[in-house]
């Protein structure tokens, strides 16, 4: 049955230019239906491209092959309603298509459709929904009151529901409704005004929830660990789902889910697959750079937990750690190059190893000399104790390597060390193209000069007053002097680095009250009573060092004391 002349439009419009869903043939009903209907519509339904039922158009072109026009015609369940109404259909179009569709009586109904004429259905529930009765019990002479009561006023629709009878469409709720049901479906959505809308600026919602929604993931993905993303994609691709149905539900109107679905998962992929590049990176960086001079297990902190490292500049209270070897431009020259450089890697070789297995940090070789520092880039408390023990343990190993270097014939290595704790600059120098990992600042120049002044004492290990009182209960020292190095005014107390806590040599035991006492009287300007003292200390230890020291500048003294000034302070006048 077509309708033309329904459809009301600009006289300068021409109808066949509008995006009106078009049907290639017409089919009849049955003749005696035909006849006897006062109205009739189309019956087929079209498939989404997921092949179900989410539209129904409420008018379809047909162009006649014979004459050429266009015939327009409405869908089963609108020419239902217009009879059970008593309605008239009025479609008002425009240029870009449908512009509105109502169902004119004393109380209008505007049904809402896109340009092209469709309506959206809402589906109130999967198959049974809406109540069924046998065609056999309508037909049964005897029907009950139950029966009859059931269709009195009711519109009833007639229509295959059997499977055989392959009237089964798919459809959002249910892959098998009959399609009576879906024309019941939009007879009950136009009377009871429950229409799925879609204005005209939600394109626009749609776009500003998927911006709003990516930035948001984007965010949380890029501050989450990976092991929870995949939980956080999870919990919000149901929730964005829970919402869409909820609104879809209760407001009649529907975000986009499967594309913030999909964003969800895009994002969270990319931002996981760039993590993992970038940690794949920062790993292979972590160990080509800190491998170098980082013991194994340091390095697999840093890796396991990168936030640990630091790479800018950064001002921490850390340990310095510099050595030196005695004498090594002397017995260098006597040496060939092969010969040198074996000589050199046993040495370093032996001790980096101690060095690394305290965890300290090597800062780099400067020919014999070692550079290191404790407590960068894994921070721990107790970097002053280490750096004191990696001392003790390097003398001791060296003790054991003169031995088997004498048997060799090659030089008799001594070793010069200065620590010193205080605040230092951590961190990369270097220039633009070419940086390493390393130590500045006043205090790492103070431990040069403590290894330094090794040499004034006849010593080979000493460290400062601050690395002392960190690490004091866990280390022998004794007093050597109050000392000012050369580029600094303030003057530093300096002490002799002896071994463990309870590790002294026998011989140094008995010198150690003797020259404690001599230091007493020294520094009270008893320089006679002092002599005495360092003189019985050197009967007891004949190649003490600082006894030797001592005594020379008591011996000055008593010919020539100082002025009345004198504070005590020794001033170291070269480097």
């Amino acid at each position: 049955s077509q309708f033309n002349g329904f459809l009301r439009a600009n006289e300068t419009l021409k109808l066949s230019s509008l995006p009106f869903p078009t049907a290639f043939a017409v089919e009849s009903n049955i003749t005696s239906l035909s006849k006897t209907a006062n109205r009739s519509g189309f019956l087929s339904f079209h498939l989404e491209t997921d092949g179900t039922i989410k539209r129904l158009p409420l008018v379809v072109r047909h162009i006649d092959p014979v004459d050429g026009k266009d015939h327009y015609f409405p869908p089963f369940s609108i020419r239902v309603i217009e009879q059970y109404l008593g309605a008239t259909l009025l479609f008002r179009v425009n240029e870009s298509g449908m512009e509105e569709v109502i169902l004119d009586h004393e109380n209008p109904i505007v049904i809402p459709t896109n340009s092209r004429g469709e309506m959206e259905v809402n589906y109130l529930g999967p198959r049974g929904t809406i109540p069924a009765i046998s065609i056999s019990d309508l037909l049964d002479e005897n029907i009950n009151s139950k029966t009859k009561e059931a269709v009195r006023k009711k519109i009833v629709l007639i229509g295959a529901t059997a499977t055989a009878l392959e009237d089964l469409r798919s459809t959002p709720f249910d892959p098998a409704l009959p399609g009576v049901e879906i024309h019941a479906t939009v007879i009950d959505n136009i009377l009871s005004h429950r229409f799925l809308t879609q204005p005209y600026w939600k394109p626009v919602v749609d776009s500003l929830y998927l911006l709003l929604i990516g930035i948001a993931f984007t965010v949380v993905y890029s501050h989450i660990q990976p092991s929870l993303a995949f939980l956080f994609w999870a919990a919000s691709a149901g929730l964005l789902f829970y919402l869409s149905h909820w609104i879809f539900l209760n407001k009649g109107f529907w975000l986009t889910d499967i594309y913030p679905f999909i964003e969800n998962t895009a994002i969270a992929s990319a931002v996981m697959i760039n993590r993992f590049i970038e940690e794949g990176k920062q790993k292979k960086f972590i160990k080509n750079v800190f491998g170098q001079y980082l013991s194994p297990r340091v390095v697999k902190e840093l890796i396991n937990d990168p936030s640990r490292l630091k790479l800018g500049g950064e001002q921490k209270e850390l340990t310095a750690f510099f050595t030196d070897l005695e004498g090594f431009a002397t017995f260098s020259e006597k040496l060939r190059a092969t010969e040198l450089v074996d000589l050199l890697n046993t040495y370093l070789s032996e001790m980096t190893d101690i060095l690394l297995q305290y965890e300290g940090t090597l800062d780099r070789y400067d020919g014999d000399a070692i550079k290191a520092f404790f407590g960068a880039p894994v921070y721990f408390d107790d970097h002053a104790r280490r750096a004191c023990w990696v001392c003790i343990d390097m003398q001791n190993k060296l003790k054991d390597l003169r031995v088997k270097f004498k048997k060799e014939g090659k030089p008799e290595l001594l070793m010069r060390v200065g620590i010193n704790t205080g605040s230092m600059v951590i961190g990369n120098m270097g220039s633009t193209t070419r940086m390493m990992y390393g130590m500045n600042g006043d205090s790492v120049n103070l431990c040069a000069r403590l290894e330094g002044a090794n040499k004034q004492y006849g010593t080979y290990s000493i460290i400062s007053e601050s690395t002392y009182q960190q690490a004091k209960e866990f280390i022998e020292v004794r007093e050597l002097d109050i000392l000012r190095v050369v580029g600094r005014s303030t003057p530093i107390k300096i002490y002799e680095l002896l071994g463990k806590q309870g590790e002294i040599e026998e011989s140094l035991k008995k010198a150690l009250p003797l020259y404690s006492q001599g230091l007493i009287n020294y520094q009270n300007r008893k320089w006679a009573e002092a002599k005495r003292y360092f003189e019985n200390a050197l009967m007891s230890r004949p190649e003490d060092g600082p006894s030797k020291v001592y005594l020379e500048r008591c011996e000055k003294f008593i010919q020539v004391p100082p002025l009345k000034n004198w504070d005590g302070v020794f001033n170291l006048s070269t480097k």
